[in-house]
């Protein structure tokens, strides 16, 4: 009995809890049904709540529901604005202030655009410089948005910018590998051990495994003009490799002399 009533007692606990909890994010509209929210480490959209529990419904439609007592942080995505952030990596080749411009030119544009100037409260701000990246460099903005616009804004900018960088030649990096070898006590570097194979039909690098394109044959010739080989010929066959020799009595070609009789 007295270990039922402990069982009873921890379980009473934690449902008070999640009343008392529930009862203050209701009471101060921290929460509201369609916010999009993060709590106990689940990301969705609010469909329901009651004063002990959440129901979220995440981008996949998977349905979580989470009693209030495992809330401790809550994070509003959609409350009363939003902000789409823009990181950018460019290369470490260009031009920063280059790429600033271009990505300010793209939010104001967008601004002006039928399509996205009702969703964006605020023009587009660039903070310039963030971070140093593996193989990149990347540029900082965001833009103010209408709860919950600032996904759409932010796939319709990255769009647009991709084409502005295509069409200025700004490089969009990507991981770069750099093959050392070493060098010897000489100075010199060895040669890179690179082996080529050859399979039937095709070739490949004994390095990467990638099929390479087919190589057309090409016939190999002696220092000596006149020592030439046809590389397709039968293995053994002198004769059709030989070149034709003159006769230098009649002038004509012929094969090897005979001794007259």
């Amino acid at each position: 009995a007295g270990v039922v009533g402990l069982a009873i007692g921890f379980g009473a606990q934690t449902l008070v809890k999640d009343f008392i909890t529930g009862a203050f994010i209701l009471f101060e509209d921290t929460i509201s049904v369609g916010d999009v929210v993060t709590v106990a480490g689940q990301t969705g959209a609010v469909e329901r709540m009651t004063v002990r529990t959440i129901r979220l419904r995440d981008v996949e439609g998977v349905v979580r529901t989470v009693p209030f007592s495992a809330v401790d942080i809550v994070q509003n995505l959609t409350k009363d604005f939003s902000y789409a952030l823009l990181d950018i990596s460019v290369a470490y080749r260009e031009n920063v202030g280059e790429v600033a411009e271009m990505m300010r030119e793209v939010g104001l544009a967008m601004g002006h655009d039928p399509e996205f100037r009702d969703l964006i409260l605020q023009p587009i701000e660039i903070f310039g410089l963030d971070r140093f990246g593996a193989s990149d460099v990347v540029v900082r903005g965001r833009i103010m948005t209408k709860p919950g616009q600032q996904w759409g804004i932010k796939r319709a900018f990255f769009a647009r910018i991709k084409q502005v960088f295509d069409e200025r030649g700004i490089e969009i990096p990507f991981p770069h590998t750099t093959l050392y070898f070493g060098v010897g006590k000489d100075g010199k570097a060895p040669a890179a051990p690179v082996q080529v194979l050859k399979t039937e039909g095709s070739w490949r690098s004994g390095a990467t495994g990638h099929a390479a394109p087919k190589l057309p044959a090409v016939a190999t010739a002696a220092e000596d003009p006149e020592d030439r080989r046809d590389v397709h010929a039968v293995p053994g066959d002198e004769d059709s490799r030989r070149p034709p020799r003159i006769d230098e009595d009649s002038g004509e070609a012929g094969g090897d002399s005979q001794p007259s009789r």
